[in-house]
């Protein structure tokens, strides 16, 4: 994007962005795994072998790949 503009940037430079943007983004990564681990299933092939998952015919909770019909 940069070059494309006719900016050279420096390695360092870039790897001294991507870890600030790794620092900032740590407490979206905690949000996002605490909301996806509270499930008891995260996809329908856990679901089936998971001793705490839900029953196949409970559709009341989400579960990640589910496709809306």
């Amino acid at each position: 994007m940069f070059a494309a503009q006719g900016i050279t940037l420096d390695p360092q430079t870039l790897a001294l962005w991507m870890g600030r943007l790794a620092w900032r983004l740590k407490p979206l990564h905690a949000l996002l795994h605490h909301a996806v681990m509270s499930y008891a299933a995260v996809c329908r092939r856990d679901a089936a072998a998971s001793p705490r998952s839900r029953s196949w015919q409970d559709q009341s909770l989400p579960v990640l790949g589910d496709r809306h019909r």
